[in-house]
């Protein structure tokens, strides 16, 4: 099953159009799937508006954003879809944030956040 979601994380990263693509792994996996990673500061993040909305980095491994839209396609095409942020220190620790409800807006919305439901830790 990772084997599919690194796939997956390559195949979102590199296609412009994800509906489809995205409807196709749905019913083979119950996992998560990684939109941003942040390591080691080896991907400038501080960019502009385009390459917020189109995705950046070194996916599925390095330091990434997927990009808005294709983290929009995400959750519009599943139904149900939860964010977990996790936080990791330097140390290893780790602290986490579960929200069982996660959508955001198309790109007339500006990719607002419409739904983040409940969070546990």
């Amino acid at each position: 099953m990772e084997k599919n979601m690194n796939k997956l994380e390559m195949d979102l990263a590199n296609s412009k159009s994800s509906t489809d693509l995205i409807k196709n792994y749905m019913h083979e996996i119950n996992t998560w799937t990684t939109i941003l990673r942040r390591m080691d500061g080896s991907v400038d993040f501080y960019r502009g508006w385009t390459d917020y909305e189109e995705g950046f980095g070194n996916p599925p491994d390095g330091e990434f954003f997927i990009g808005l839209e294709r983290l929009h396609q995400l959750t519009r095409a599943a139904p149900v879809v939860k964010l977990k942020i996790i936080l990791k220190t330097w140390d290893d620790e780790e602290r986490y944030a579960l929200y069982d409800d996660f959508r955001i807006g198309n790109a007339t919305e500006k990719y607002k956040i419409k739904a983040l439901g409940e969070c546990r830790r």
